[in-house]
């Protein structure tokens, strides 16, 4: 599943219509062109940002892949330290379930916290994924 470009934390309007100047206009095409350094400091350069910056708009992007997994829990994920298919595949479910209720709790970043099933989906999910994760 592919998510508007815009819908990604760190994408600003200014740096959204840049990516669009470049024919990017979801997180799908984003990841083909960011997959690798190389090709993140060239879109860097490209699009007036940084490296960093353009790996972690890829981490999320890469994370949004995730059935149920949009903009917001995205955001909560990487708060948590999961920044990408390939970490989030390590993950314990029970574990990390229990990280994101207290982080929820006491953050209220999104509507309300994932279950512990939806963890358990987007660990699985992220194994078959982890393989066309940015590097």
């Amino acid at each position: 599943m592919s998510d508007p470009i815009g819908d990604v934390r760190g994408v600003a309007p200014e740096l959204k219509a840049k990516l669009e100047a470049e024919g990017i206009k979801n997180t799908q095409q984003f990841l083909e062109r960011a997959r690798t350094a190389k090709q993140r400091t060239e879109l860097a350069h490209k699009v007036s940002a940084t490296p960093v910056a353009i790996k972690e708009i890829a981490n999320r992007a890469d994370l949004m892949r995730l059935k149920g997994v949009g903009g917001a829990f995205s955001d909560l994920l990487e708060e948590v330290g999961v920044n990408s298919c390939k970490e989030l595949q390590h993950r314990l479910p029970e574990k990390l379930h229990k990280t994101l209720q207290e982080y929820h709790q006491s953050k209220k970043l999104t509507h309300y916290a994932p279950t512990q099933a939806q963890v358990t989906e987007w660990i699985a999910e992220a194994k078959t994924l982890a393989a066309s994760s940015p590097e």
